[in-house]
């Protein structure tokens, strides 16, 4: 008779089918996405057999990313080719160009579809978002005993309007009690969404850093390589922003502090590496139209560097000499530990959700308020003193090395969906 023990070893080492949902993926631009991108080949690597399960983006998120595609050809629901991504099949599903809620029930219903196809029926759907609007999906796949994980990314603001707060919370509270088990990356996530009225067990698993590919450079070519395309010298001082061109990452705030740097550091250079949202959103356009007024401005504006989104942000990383943070709301950011994990010093604003798990203000990484006089102090006082940024990014290095390394989470991950699988296999059993 087989041990329980033997059962478990053998369960573990046996292939899982794990579905990655996600209405927005490779090559458009989501963090989440990128995240979980990221993680696929160290799926791959632990017997997850992964798919990626898709749609297709708005004409503005497309702009954005710089997607040119014929996807507006397809019909409303039709699948397209499947293609594929670190090895991984994804498969993409027309979704209409209007109203937000539309495209997202029409996205769960697909899902569902998908699922049903005894070829690629997973063991577990894992949700990167978790729109009310796809509680019909949820529904159905519990039915169908598909197990289900959604890792809440970020909250939104609670509106000041009494009923419109309730909205939200209810918007948040019912689907989550839908699933299967929900993640968070951070304690200050978890605590969150118990403020929004979540009872269901959270699970906490940090956003995994691939420290072989975050590192400090091994040589001078290599820090050097991305400044000479952009005419930048070996040693001039480079700030290094990493993310979307918006409000809420608090891009205004860095080039106002910019604008006081830039006279006494006339050889300093400011990079924004990331898609510009507002470009080619309407309803951002007043803001780009202050980005623009603040880089002018700053009377440098030939040394800032809108890059847009690139695929080896990790060169940027290692070109640079301080990161710095600007957001005002995020749940567990991955840039940060990356820079982190590149050796770079990182000054943060204090943003909602900052996370206990980047280690301690101070000593692995360093706070700056919302004022950008102060922030400019910061930056300043760091960019004069080179003893103080090596030390932080070599202590910042090795918090991610000790506490942020990729496998833990891809451990955890892949140990959640089978707990997730055997359970909905116990329950079926059981009917």
């Amino acid at each position: 008779m087989e041990t329980i023990a033997a059962s478990s070893t053998r369960a573990a080492h046996e292939p899982i089918r794990v579905c990655l949902a996600s209405p927005l993926f490779y090559p458009v631009y989501s963090g989440p996405a990128v995240r979980f991108g990221r993680y696929l080949p160290g799926f791959l690597a632990r017997g997850v057999e992964a798919r990626v399960f898709t749609g297709t983006p708005n004409a503005v998120k497309a702009a954005m990313s710089g997607v040119q595609v014929d996807w507006h050809t397809r019909r409303t629901g039709e699948f397209l080719p499947v293609e594929t991504t670190n090895g991984v099949p994804v498969h993409r599903v027309r979704l209409p160009d209007g109203h937000p809620q539309r495209r997202s029930l029409i996205f769960g219903l697909s899902l569902v579809e998908f699922c049903r196809r005894p070829e690629y029926r997973p063991a577990v759907v894992q949700f990167v978002n978790l729109p009310y609007t796809l509680t019909p999906a949820l529904l159905r796949l519990r039915r169908l005993g598909i197990g289900t994980v959604f890792t809440s990314t970020m909250l939104p603001e609670l509106p000041p309007n009494p009923i419109k707060r309730w909205v939200l919370r209810r918007a948040v509270v019912f689907p989550t009690g839908l699933v299967s088990r929900v993640v968070v990356s951070s304690g200050a996530m978890r605590d969150m969404l118990r403020g929004l009225g979540v009872r269901d067990p959270i699970e906490i698993i940090p956003n995994g850093v691939d420290t072989a590919r975050f590192r400090p450079p091994k040589s001078l070519e290599e820090r050097i390589a991305i400044r000479r395309q952009l005419g930048i010298g070996a040693h001039d001082p480079v700030l290094l922003f990493v993310g979307p061109i918006t409000a809420r990452k608090g891009v205004d705030l860095l080039l106002e502090a910019w604008g006081r740097i830039a006279p006494d550091w006339p050889r300093a250079h400011l990079l924004l590496v990331g898609p510009r949202q507002a470009e080619n959103n309407p309803q951002e356009a007043a803001f780009q139209r202050k980005l623009n007024e603040l880089v002018k401005a700053s009377r440098a504006p030939e040394r800032v560097h809108f890059i847009g989104l690139v695929p080896n942000v990790e060169d940027y990383m290692r070109a640079a000499d301080i990161f710095v943070f600007t957001s005002r709301r995020e749940g567990m950011p991955n840039v940060v530990p990356e820079a982190m994990a590149s050796g770079l010093p990182v000054i943060s604003t204090p943003f909602l959700g900052l996370p206990a798990e980047f280690g301690h203000a101070g000593r692995h990484y360093l706070l700056a308020g919302f004022d950008p006089d102060l922030l400019a102090v910061r930056i300043t006082e760091l960019l004069a003193d080179r003893g103080a940024r090596v030390a932080i990014g070599a202590a910042a290095r090795r918090w991610t090395e000790d506490h942020l390394a990729i496998d833990r989470s891809l451990d955890r991950y892949v140990e959640l969906y089978r707990e997730v699988a055997a359970s909905h296999q116990r329950k079926g059993a059981t009917r």
